[in-house]
């Protein structure tokens, strides 16, 4: 195979799928790193070439003109799908999609089509009735997606791939009249969390980590610059020690009272490995170290008249006041 033909395979694997899209410039230097020395020219002839047999479209609205895979096209890089990996893919779009944004699972579509038809033409075999015998559904009340910028994604994405910095107008939760705040962002990590995606990262050189909803960036723009990782750092740590519980405290001994329905569902699924339950004629007084969080206190309000804490005392407190002005915005 030669040379040429090895550089213009690489510089078709460059291109994006619309609405993203790479311009000549960038498509050089790309190439460059790879050891493909070329000119900006020839890049330019090539594209020309391999528009004529492959579904590439030129953006000349600005410059620089941008080249992309028409968003329709059929996904060229995948070899001869086998009916297992079509099956993976339906499982993955009827179920393991919905943790992503509906704009990035447009990105995915080309590949749902192929195995589609790919199991259309398995007839009645097994492959085919097994998407039929699997179903997924939320423990938590079912909510919409909220929309996400498909270019605020797309920057993210690549920052985050990269390494790279980028600058975000950020609209904080709550925040109603108030102008968005200007962030410059080092992407560390997504966190996909029900419908919804959260950025860990961190602003400017601070080392603090924080957590933006990926719905709230108005908008994004790329930088040059290497992100700022704080040392020692890592997404899988953060999230075990329960970042995303939102924590209150430190860990508490906690004891409650549960009725016989809910104390079923803990003795399955403890709330810690040092569980103790001691039955009682109208349900189970139930310990366990926890966590103290946010996520706690959500956990035991939600499950209403089935729980009653008894320690720790100011925790009880807590839910007390809480449920009692509940109550007082029932009463007519």
């Amino acid at each position: 195979m030669s040379n040429t033909t090895l550089r213009q395979i690489r510089m078709l694997q460059m291109i994006p799928r619309a609405p993203r899209r790479i311009d000549t410039g960038t498509l050089r230097g790309q190439l460059a790193e790879l050891g493909f020395e070329t000119t900006q020219r020839t890049v330019q002839r090539d594209l020309e070439k391999l528009s004529v047999v492959f579904p590439l479209v030129c953006d000349d609205r600005s410059r620089p003109h941008g080249w992309s895979w028409q968003q329709d096209a059929e996904e060229q890089g995948m070899p001869v799908m086998a009916p297992r990996t079509a099956l993976a893919l339906k499982v993955m779009e009827e179920h393991a999609t919905r943790l992503l944004p509906p704009d990035i699972v447009g990105f995915l579509q080309p590949y749902f089509r192929r195995a589609e038809g790919v199991l259309a033409g398995q007839g009645d075999s097994a492959y085919r009735a097994w998407r039929e015998r699997i179903a997924v559904i939320p423990g938590r009340q079912r909510l919409l997606p909220p929309r996400v910028s498909p270019e605020v994604a797309d920057v993210v994405y690549e920052a985050l791939f990269r390494q790279h910095r980028f600058t975000a107008r950020y609209r904080r939760r709550g925040a109603r009249g108030d102008a968005p705040s200007e962030y410059e962002v080092s992407p560390h990590g997504l966190v996909f969390r029900d419908n919804l995606v959260y950025l860990v990262a961190s602003l400017w050189d601070y080392d603090d980590i924080r957590q933006l909803a990926l719905h709230r960036i108005l908008s994004a723009e790329p930088s040059d610059r290497p992100a700022h990782v704080p040392e020692g750092f890592s997404l899988d740590a953060y999230v075990r020690a329960g970042e995303f519980d939102y924590p209150v405290g430190k860990r508490i001994r906690l004891r409650a009272w549960f009725s016989h329905e809910a104390v079923q569902h803990l003795l399955e699924t403890p709330l810690s490995a040092d569980q103790k339950v001691r039955w009682q004629e109208d349900g189970a007084l139930l310990s366990a170290t926890v966590q103290d969080t946010a996520q706690l206190r959500w956990w035991l309000l939600g499950l209403g008249e089935h729980v009653c804490v008894e320690r720790p005392v100011a925790l009880r407190r807590e839910l007390m006041a809480v449920l009692s002005k509940t109550l007082g915005r029932y009463r007519d």
